[in-house]
């Protein structure tokens, strides 16, 4: 029989023999269970059962044991920081086995290429130091492998001017990073058409280029997963480019990088698609917190964003993009800028834009078709003369089929507070203000041709405008005063639906002797008053039940 290690007991029986005894209670004789002749003092640890115990345990011996992981100073590794340990590391990396990096700096002078069904540990990210000397060769390149871990180290690049990656990944998938740094490469970690990947605790710090950057050389990138990882001092702390899809990001802190906390764009590939982000926070970025050239059909749920960079908070000419929740505070431009179609921005709050150019930036600018601006607060605290935020929401001319409901504008801003630029339909409902601004903050712009002042004489009918010069069907409200009034009486208020060939008019309410009609698509006022009367009048865009709370 054989019994674990820990209570195994043994005497030298001689100079060329052990005996290992089993232990029966304290002071009892033993009995020899098993004896092996050696040779200068050693012993094959082929020969040397290895019992783990407990109940099911597998009998093997030492040496299967210790093949289970093996440690990169069996292959002569020093780790001293300063021996060059690339040619030591790569063969045990070449036995296929799982390979342990004991406390140390190991130095290497080019690329390390593990094996496919490997884990590469260290004793941890203090204490487990790869060190690589080349400015051009990446520390790990993975090329089509699959099931490889690293974990529980540090990976540095000593070279100045850096053109490689800490660790390069292409074409295979079923990959896992565990409590890495990696930094002061070109990127930190480098994603080309692999798939299947799982970082978590993974630090990207101080990279000439990216921090984290996943890209495609044709065949797309597909489910790269962030779980608590770190980006910082990079230039972009994530770039996404091209043909990669289905990634997911999880409570990342993408920080003081040079230009963006995150990017995405496209290229010759196609676009980055169905990004799932959740709780990523991007504070102090040089330019903009979140940047979305092209990028369609993604999320980005409770995120968070402080920059003071020369661009924006939240940049999207993306597609699909729906912004839930989170929180974007204090920028030197607009706090979320809307250029692609169907963006959505649902439940955030967004505070003291453009903090550094007054009356110029907005909490929201819009210049996109079909946007939605749903439950979220606006607040401004800047008052002076170079910190003013413009507008609560800017909804410029190129607007069309918008949807902004349900928010509350609070603080320090222009007038309108909600700014209609746009002609097209919009909807606009339950806007609310604190206390001490007036509810006429949100208000459609008048047209230039539909305004102007009009003498009808007495029994005359007259044509005010025609809705040909508004040429956009539509709803509208139409205004007629008392030109030079002291008491701004109104003559006329109507209602008017724009059709294709005619339209309608439904009077709210005229004053006795005064009549609104339309002809074709003239509107007319008929003149009963009993003398002659001087009206001034206005076409004003009607954007929806409710839209002007008067």
């Amino acid at each position: 029989g054989s019994k674990q290690i820990a209570d195994v007991n043994y005497s030298e029986a001689s100079d060329t023999t052990i005996a290992f005894f089993t232990g029966l209670n304290a002071g009892d004789l033993v009995e020899v269970i098993y004896n092996l002749p050696i040779a200068a003092g050693q012993i094959d640890a082929s020969n040397i059962l290895y019992d783990q115990g407990g109940v099911g345990a597998v009998e093997s011996t030492v040496q299967k044991k210790l093949q289970e992981s093996v440690s990169v100073k069996d292959f002569g590794a020093k780790g001293d920081g300063i021996t060059d340990d690339t040619t030591a590391i790569q063969a045990a990396l070449t036995s296929g086995n799982n390979i342990y990096f004991p406390q140390g700096t190991y130095v290497i002078s080019s690329a390390l290429v593990p094996s496919s069904n490997q884990t590469i540990f260290g004793a941890g990210i203090n204490f487990t130091i790869i060190k690589q000397t080349s400015a051009s060769a990446n520390a790990f390149t993975l090329n089509n492998l699959l099931w490889v871990t690293i974990k529980d180290l540090k990976i540095i690049c000593s070279a100045a001017t850096p053109t490689n990656d800490g660790i390069y990944y292409t074409l295979g998938q079923n990959h896992f990073v565990t409590s890495v740094q990696v930094d002061s490469f070109k990127n930190g970690l480098h994603f080309t058409s692999a798939n299947g990947i799982l970082l978590s605790n993974v630090d990207a710090t101080n990279n000439t280029q990216n921090g984290f950057r996943l890209d495609s050389s044709g065949t797309p990138t597909i489910g790269v997963n962030f779980l608590s990882c770190n980006a910082y001092g990079n230039i972009d702390g994530i770039l996404v480019v091209g043909n990669v899809a289905g990634c997911t990001l999880d409570t990342l802190n993408l920080a003081v990088n040079t230009n963006n906390g995150i990017e995405f764009v496209s290229d010759g590939t196609g676009m980055p698609t169905n990004f799932f982000c959740t709780k990523l926070i991007c504070d102090t970025n040089g330019s903009s917190g979140y940047l979305i050239t092209n990028l369609n059909q993604s999320y980005f749920n409770n995120c968070w964003s402080s920059n003071r960079g020369t661009g924006h908070n939240f940049y999207s000419a993306g597609t699909q993009i729906q912004i839930i929740g989170g929180f974007f505070n204090g920028c030197n431009g607009h706090g979320i800028e809307l250029m692609g179609p169907y963006n959505s921005v649902i439940g955030a709050t967004i505070s003291n834009a453009g903090v550094n150019t007054a009356n110029t930036y907005d909490a929201i600018y819009c210049t996109s078709t079909f946007p939605v601006v749903s439950g979220c607060s606006m607040y401004s605290g800047n008052s002076g003369a170079t910190d003013k935020t413009r507008y609560a929401i800017n909804l410029t001319s190129s607007v069309t089929n918008a949807t902004i409901t349900g928010n509350n504008v609070i603080g320090v801003f222009g007038t309108p507070k909600i700014n209609v630029g746009t002609t097209d339909q919009i909807t606009l409902q339950n806007i609310s203000n604190n206390a001490g601004f007036e509810n006429t903050a949100v208000i459609a712009n008048e047209f230039g041709s539909t305004y102007g002042t009009q003498t009808v004489l007495n029994t005359a009918t007259t044509t005010l405008t025609t809705l040909d010069s508004v040429g956009i069907n539509g709803n509208y409200l139409l205004f007629v005063g008392q030109y030079g009034s002291t008491t701004g009486g109104i003559y006329a208020l109507a209602y008017v639906r724009r059709g294709s060939v005619s339209s309608q008019i439904f009077t709210i309410h005229a004053a006795t002797g005064i009549a609104l009609s339309m002809s074709g698509q003239n509107i007319q006022l008929t003149n009963t008053f009993g003398g002659d009367i001087n009206a001034d009048w206005s076409l004003v865009k009607y954007v929806a039940d409710g839209a002007i709370n008067v």
